[in-house]
């Protein structure tokens, strides 16, 4: 968990689970055991694990409009919230040890927050209070209709250009990943005010271009 890539890093959300709850397991048998900083790392390290896996379970499989805005609200909420609850139950358990401690009481929050009872089920000693999440600058709300115009397509280190391509004075939208074995380019036109046809890689040649 110090040195190389561990798995929260390297991405493998369940392979962090297992191997982090394994070290919880040794933590309570170590003699001497470990200071109370160590533990309260780890712990933090265990609920990130179990939050991060709940993000990949439901805010990429299962994405929707409002997956990962602030605050947690509607169809943001977590479908599948069994890994969120695993992160306030570890949560808990560090708080009720450490209760100063800033990053696992905002890590509280926001997992109540992913299962849909926040504020009511924060205890009110670790509670940040809803006023916190309200902007007090009036302005508009940005809509995420990327579903609904046929582009949520899931990109990885790629970039995205909006230019009316084809001249019919529409903006189309072209984007590409570098994810491997992708590594592609896709340009997306639309004659109406969508993209009925979503994504393909007309015209698109080169290096990138699979």
């Amino acid at each position: 968990m110090v040195g190389g890539t561990s798995p929260p890093e390297a991405g493998e959300n369940r392979l962090a689970t297992e191997r982090l709850g394994e070290a919880i397991e040794l933590v309570s048998r170590l003699d001497p055991p470990l200071s109370n900083a160590e533990r309260d790392d780890v712990l933090f390290q265990v609920a990130v694990a179990w939050l991060r896996r709940g993000e990949t379970e439901n805010c990429i499989e299962c994405h929707t409009a409002e997956s990962c805005l602030l605050p947690i609200q509607g169809d943001g909420v977590h479908q599948h919230p069994e890994s969120a609850r695993r992160a306030i139950a570890v949560l808990d358990r560090l708080l009720e040890a450490s209760p100063d401690h800033a990053a696992g009481r905002w890590l509280l929050n926001i997992s109540t927050m992913a299962v849909g009872e926040y504020p009511d089920k924060v205890p009110e000693r670790f509670r940040i209070a809803p006023e916190v999440f309200r902007s007090s600058t009036r302005f508009p709300r940005f809509t995420n209709i990327a579903a609904r115009l046929g582009l949520n397509e899931v990109n990885l280190s790629g970039g995205s250009v909006s230019e009316d391509f084809d001249g019919d004075g529409w903006v189309d939208i072209a984007t590409s990943t570098g994810e491997r074995p992708v590594r592609s380019a896709s340009i997306a036109t639309t004659a109406t005010a969508r993209f009925p046809n979503g994504p393909s890689r007309r015209g698109c040649r080169g290096s990138w271009a699979d």
